[in-house]
């Protein structure tokens, strides 16, 4: 019987805009806040001011992405620090790969009705000068026209208020299904992936990507975990020989940590 997986076809999404568009949601990787405990730091520490990624999570962020799965035409990220150290890491420089950044996915929830350090956007300038950022070559490459500065007074914002929350997602929802690319990579956090999938997960772990797609329209749009995708989706469009397909099923296999079918699930749960 003919398998009922559908390749990812660029040409045939074209002429199918709305439903052969294909997103993926990854969580940054581990950050310094993760593991603040272990350092007798609390998680409300200044010094965890927008916090980089930890030693494991820029691992964690170097092999995120296959040197045999297609380049997204579209990385979005966060403008928090620790998610555009993944982008960049994850995809190094290429001129087939756009990047933006879009405040719309910078993540939510604090303690006490206030925002944590974490979470707490730095200045545009701040982060046009970060020393980390501007290591890699492509960091100029982002582009930062959509991040404005949130906190100009200095004072922290509430940590979560979730119509604002729903709203700004909402607002995001909108500007990506407008956009033109096919594959699309979104580097943000926990809570913001939950929020976009209506919490059809748990636990959303570091740099383990979900293969999502729209649904409905207008204030009804929404993300769903995608699930009748051919498990190879992310292989170069072409005839992919035998070794190549057995190392993209073991990884996906891997990355789903189930013994079910990566259609049946997602890239990661």
């Amino acid at each position: 019987p003919q398998p009922r997986f559908h390749r990812f076809d660029p040409m045939k999404g074209r002429r199918e805009r709305s439903s052969k568009r294909q997103i993926v949601l990854v969580r940054h990787g581990e950050s310094e806040a993760q593991i603040s405990a272990a350092r007798g730091l609390s998680r409300e520490d200044e010094s965890l001011l927008d916090c980089p990624l930890s030693q494991k999570g820029l691992e964690q962020a170097r092999t995120m992405w296959p040197a045999n799965f297609s380049r997204p035409e579209l990385v979005v990220t966060s403008p928090l620090k620790r998610a555009i150290q993944t982008s960049l890491l994850a995809f190094p420089t290429s001129l087939d790969t756009r990047f933006v950044a879009h405040p719309g996915i910078k993540e939510c929830g604090g303690h006490d009705g206030w925002q944590i350090p974490e979470n707490t956007q730095r200045p545009l300038a701040q982060i046009k000068e970060d020393s980390d950022l501007l290591a890699f070559e492509h960091f100029p490459r982002i582009d930062l026209s959509l991040v404005g500065d949130p906190n100009e007074d200095g004072v922290r914002k509430p940590g979560f208020d979730r119509d604002r929350e729903c709203q700004q997602l909402t607002r995001f929802l909108k500007w990506l299904s407008a956009r033109e690319e096919r594959l699309i990579v979104v580097v943000c956090h926990h809570n913001v992936i939950l929020e976009l999938l209506g919490a059809q997960l748990g636990r959303i772990k570091n740099c383990q990507p979900l293969l999502c797609s729209f649904i409905g329209h207008g204030e009804q749009l929404r993300l769903v975990l995608s699930s009748d995708v051919d498990p190879l989706w992310l292989l170069p469009g072409r005839d992919t020989p035998v070794e190549e397909r057995s190392s993209a099923e073991e990884f996906c296999s891997k990355r789903s940590g189930r013994g079910v079918p990566v259609a049946d699930a997602v890239l990661a749960s």
